[in-house]
């Protein structure tokens, strides 16, 4: 999986596609560098089971305890309608979603986050950016000024380019730092 999310880097990087082809792109170059090859049923089968992966467990009741008091927003490089769907499994409902099909663009490019400001109607310094990529996510909001909340799930060492505001472990554990 961590080959695939590398790839996924360099492929974000490359410019804007719908995430079903780069995601297929990334799987395919990850089997490869495991001397291995999909076949572009399983890379079409990966695409489209997308919106039938599980949320973590917390993403509800934390997205809930969150909403009471905070204006909350998802920023993904998915595609709107995946996006659509794992809110719809997760139950809950946001303020307002920017995705890359929307914008033309993924993170870590700037595009989501001047999308979500203009749309937050909100002060950089209003906003805490909440996110599990050190490389999509907690990096460029801290180079843009805005507050990072790292959902650090593996424990991962922080890299001193890339020091968050918070590190929690998980949504609730967040929801807690922030006494909501």
């Amino acid at each position: 999986m961590h080959d695939r999310e590398a790839l996924d880097e360099r492929e974000v990087l490359r410019g804007y596609a719908p995430y079903s082809v780069k995601l297929a792109s990334s799987l395919r170059e990850a089997a490869q560098q495991q001397d291995r090859q999909t076949t572009p049923e399983e890379e079409r089968a990966f695409v489209e089971s997308m919106g039938t992966w599980p949320p973590y467990e917390e993403a509800r009741a934390a997205l809930e305890r969150l909403s009471k008091l905070y204006q909350v927003a998802v920023l993904s490089n998915v595609e709107t309608r995946v996006l659509r769907a794992s809110l719809d499994r997760i139950g809950t409902d946001v303020d307002f979603i920017v995705t890359a099909e929307q914008i033309r663009s993924y993170k870590p490019a700037r595009a989501h986050f001047d999308a979500a400001l203009e749309r937050s109607q909100r002060d950089k310094s209003r906003v805490l950016h909440v996110g599990a990529s050190l490389f999509h996510d907690v990096r460029p909001a801290l180079e843009l000024g805005w507050n990072v909340a790292w959902v650090n799930r593996e424990a991962r060492p922080v890299r001193s380019d890339a020091v968050p505001t918070f590190e929690v472990r998980s949504l609730i554990e967040l929801c807690e730092a922030l006494r909501c």
